[in-house]
Parts: structure tokens; sequence; C-alpha cells
């Protein structure tokens, strides 16, 4: 499993020709694994369709690209994502009705 992550801030899709979608290996073999947003033309990579080569974020001009190798997903369920493509949280504690969670001192710690 991967997580494919777009740094919005540096993706400049006006200045460049593309290169993290040209060069993807899966793409070249008609899997659509990187989709160039129409409206934007900024790249979205599709997870479970990525191989986790990297060309895409060594091709990218502006170092926009980053893809993040995971271990396999947990089991369980998932408590928060951050995004579309965002890095998931599992197993978060969750305080339960009517227990007491935990003590602060006056400092801000237990």
């Amino acid at each position: 499993m991967r997580v494919g992550v777009l740094l919005e801030d540096r993706c400049q899709p006006k200045k460049c020709n593309a290169e993290c979608w040209a060069f993807c290996p899966p793409l070249r073999n008609g899997i659509e694994c990187i989709v160039l947003d129409d409206s934007s033309g900024k790249p979205l990579v599709s997870e479970p369709l990525c191989i986790g080569c990297g060309i895409c974020v060594v091709k990218s001009p502006f170092d926009a690209l980053i893809i993040t190798n995971l271990p396999e997903e947990l089991d369980g369920e998932m408590t928060h994502r951050y995004g579309e493509n965002g890095f998931r949280l599992f197993r978060l504690p969750a305080p339960r009705e009517e227990q007491v969670v935990g003590i602060l001192g006056p400092n801000g710690k237990g």
C-alpha cells in the first residue's frame, strides 16, 4: 500500500510538461495511475494502481510529488483520513461516555 501526496504549493502545471504523468510506467502500459485534473492540470495519483516506483517523484521538476510506501493496512475501522490521497489514522482512542479520561494538573501535565 502506498500514498501519493501532491504538494499543492510546489506544483506548477503551467511551467512544466507534466513529466510526472508522462514517465509513469503503469500509465505507459495503459493503466491510468496518474490522472491530470481538467481544470487545474495538477496530477492525482491513484493509490490502488500505483506501483511505488518513484519515477514520478524524480521526474517532477518542482519536487511536487511524494510517494510513501506504507505497511499493510490495519484491521479495524479507519478513524480519520487527511484528504483524498492523504494519510489515514487507525485505532485512535475515543472517550467513553460518563468515564474519566485523564486528569491534568495546573501545569498541563498528567
